[in-house]
């Protein structure tokens, strides 16, 4: 049993006679830089009184009310049977009493006191993940010195069997707090100051059913300054409140909010390395009196900070510091990152760079870039987060994963920028991306990007807008997250949205392809190079690497059937007739390379007539074996598998086929190779040459490309264009 205790430190004394004031209380002297406002040292320190891990027993007679705590009274991860008798606990600054994940506990007479001078925006109760509580005359009051009103007196989290009686929300001033209670996650109300009883059940539907898709809507309210937020790989979603020093967590499992932590530093932005640690950029003001060897603790701003005026009138003087957390157990997990030279890792999973910068002297193009010389290393050993002032700025970290790309606001100028990674986390070769940006922008896995600011914009990857989403709200901070994170979360000022994003393929593509033959060296880059392309336009590709799958029912699920560098023979009875059909009918588009055409008897098969016809009625002849750069020139520029080719363009390194004719009479030819431009020379050559043709005799759309041997191809642009423009044709897109 603990009984009769005083907290002491802010207010009040123990001593009989005259008031006299806590020493240091408010006092201007003590701090490292006077200045008019709250003393620095309130809510710098962890709770005055913590139970928990089964912890339980009897708490009677207790006054805890030190402004310098974060809170009077923390109660968590106990069943323990546990009661509280006469407590009262006041005048602090964020939060007087927190209960979290309590079962088995009565508390009898609390008291919760908000004084004007530092409790302006405190929040007197919070109970989250508990059940079986009982609260009987509860009384929680503010002062008489109030100017503002406050929303909530209890916010309550996914809590069941809480049972509170007569419920006393008092103030002598019209100035009171409005609601005595507010139920986070099913957004209820409860609004009567007096009350007999109030019963959370623990049965009402969650407020984050499933919405159609982009619709947006809003799953809890009551923030301020909602931001930092990230996702892990289970697609749990955290944000925080910097002023507040609250970090919260979205579970994906439960579709349900929670209040992680509140820790007395304050979250300036958050991220996850690849183990799911939750990982916490920190505001941290030196503390009066504390000194090393000797000398009080200080901190001078980095050279990167000259380029903002954000780090004058008064934004100095404070550390950013990143640490860790297992979200599991945030209470005893907290602990420093370690430093380390960029560029002394063997493997850098990725990067954690500032969301957005603001850089009023105009020098965000070159700090964007800068070599860093130092990072925050995560609990992975390969999540870094590069160590600059902007930090301190930033409403969030983007991911930057090495050989791909990332993108961030120039706050200042509003644009986004788009910038290549590099294998140790630095960031280059920035290009301008869109002339939208604040807070955050992030990739879709689509390619799609989305951009916070003052709305939700949303741009395709070559950086053209394709549509908008309003939110009630500024945006401040978004991230993919839930159950395979195809749902968008939004943090705003007040409140935090989702937004059911579809990120189902627009279409699916077969990719018919032989692995480890002579042509490897082209179909290993041509497959790298589909994955890619087909993330950044949204369709799905499936790759085998044989043709005894293919029937009509296998054909129907795809919209494309490209055939990269496969033989037109040994195909099975059932796949022959199902893509003479798939063809002739239009049930889908064909994009066909190279070895397509080999047309003749091989391999102890004979040729298959039908292809033969629809590739112009040719049969191959011969090919240039030590391979030759030629000139392809375009012939046909109103196709739009030609759109945005050059009228002529090199080539390297391809056998360049021949047949026993020319396909022209019987397709439309859309590029002719120059057979006089071979190098080195060759004599084996058809004369009328072409080697890009459409088939218009039947239904489907379809393109052949001659070339494709080498992987070469895929450095050459107009070769990409003429790739990416043909499955576009070829899907009707």
């Amino acid at each position: 049993m603990l009984e009769d205790v005083k907290f002491v430190g802010g207010h009040g004394t123990m001593r009989k006679g005259q008031y006299v004031p806590w020493a240091g209380y408010g006092d201007q002297t003590r701090k490292p830089q006077p200045v008019p406002g709250p003393d620095p040292a309130w809510d710098t320190q962890y709770w005055s009184l913590w139970v928990t891990n089964e912890g339980g027993g009897i708490f009677k007679n207790i006054w805890t009310a030190s402004s310098y705590a974060c809170s009077g009274i923390y109660v968590s991860n106990t069943s323990t049977v546990g009661k509280i008798y006469a407590m009262s606990v006041e005048h602090h600054v964020r939060n007087e009493v927190r209960f979290n994940k309590v079962s088995n506990w009565k508390i009898y007479a609390l008291q919760l006191e908000e004084e004007s001078r530092e409790g302006v925006y405190c929040q007197p109760m919070e109970i989250s993940n508990c059940s079986n509580l009982m609260f009987a005359n509860l009384y929680m009051f503010r002062v008489i010195r109030f100017k503002t009103p406050y929303p909530y007196s209890i916010r309550t989290w996914d809590c069941k069997n809480v049972e509170l009686l007569n419920v006393h929300n008092y103030s002598q001033i019209k100035y009171t707090t409005d609601n005595p209670l507010y139920d986070i996650n099913t957004n209820t109300e409860v609004r009567p100051s007096e009350l007999a009883r109030i019963f959370i059940s623990g049965k009402v539907p969650l407020n984050s059913s499933q919405t159609p898709t982009g619709q947006v809507m809003t799953l809890a309210r009551g923030f301020e300054f909602a931001e930092g937020m990230c996702s892990d790989s289970k697609g749990n979603i955290y944000f925080s409140e910097q002023r507040l020093k609250r970090i919260y967590k979205w579970s994906a499992a439960t579709a349900s909010l929670d209040l992680l932590a509140d820790y007395p530093w304050e979250p300036l932005s958050l991220g996850c390395d690849s183990e799911d640690n939750l990982l916490v950029v920190f505001k941290y003001f030196p503390q009066f009196g504390h000194k090393i060897n000797g000398v009080q603790e200080s901190f001078r701003n980095p050279p990167d900070a000259s380029g903002t005026s954000f780090s004058m009138w008064g934004n100095s003087g404070f550390a950013t510091l990143t640490y860790s957390i297992d979200p599991d157990n945030p209470d005893e997990t907290l602990e420093p990152l370690k430093r380390t030279k960029m560029g002394s890792l063997p493997v850098v999973h990725k990067a954690l760079h500032p969301s957005n910068r603001w850089r009023d002297f105009h020098d965000f193009d070159k700090v964007t870039v800068n070599r860093n010389e130092e990072c925050w290393l995560a609990p992975d050993g390969k999540t870094i987060i590069p160590i600059c002032y902007d930090l301190a700025r930033s409403s969030g970290l983007v991911e930057a994963f090495p050989g791909k790309q990332v993108y961030v606001s120039n706050e200042y100028d509003k644009r986004t920028v788009k910038l290549d990674v590099d294998d140790n986390g630095y960031v280059t070769n920035m290009q301008r991306f869109a002339e939208k940006g604040e807070f955050f922008s992030i990739p879709a896995a689509n390619g799609d990007v989305y951009i916070a600011d003052g709305d939700l914009f949303v741009f395709n990857h070559e950086g053209k807008l394709k549509g908008t989403i309003h939110i009630p709200e500024r945006p401040n901070a978004i991230s993919f997250g839930g159950k395979g994170k195809e749902t968008l979360f939004v943090t705003g000022r007040e409140a935090l949205y989702s937004v059911a994003i579809s990120q189902q393929p627009a279409f699916k593509v077969l990719v018919l392809t032989e692995r480890g033959g002579q042509h490897e060296g082209f179909v290993k880059p041509a497959i790298d190079w589909l994955e890619e392309y087909s993330r950044a336009e949204n369709f799905e590709i499936t790759v085998i690497n044989t043709t005894d799958k293919i029937d009509e029912a296998y054909l129907s699920d795809f919209k494309v059937f490209i055939q990269l560098d496969y033989i037109p023979y040994a195909w099975p009875e059932k796949a022959m007739k199902a893509f003479v059909r798939y063809i002739e009918e239009g049930r889908g588009g064909w994009v066909g390379f190279h070895h397509a055409t080999l047309l003749g008897e091989f391999d102890g098969y004979p040729m298959w007539p039908w292809f033969s016809d629809f590739m112009g009625g040719i049969r191959f002849k011969n090919y240039i074996a030590q391979k030759a750069s030629g000139k392809v020139i375009l012939e046909d520029g109103t196709h739009p598998v030609m759109k945005g080719v050059s009228e002529s363009f090199v080539l390297h390194n391809d056998e360049w086929y021949t047949f026993d004719k020319s396909p022209r009479p019987n397709v439309r030819v859309l590029a002719t190779v120059d057979e006089s431009s071979y190098d080195p020379p060759s004599d084996i050559r058809m004369g009328d040459h072409p080697v890009v043709w459409v088939n218009e005799k039947v239904k489907a759309r379809n393109v052949y490309f001659l070339m494709g041997h080498d992987g070469s191809l895929f450095h050459s642009k107009d070769f990409t264009t003429m790739f990416s423009n043909a499955i576009k044709w070829a899907s009707g897109e």
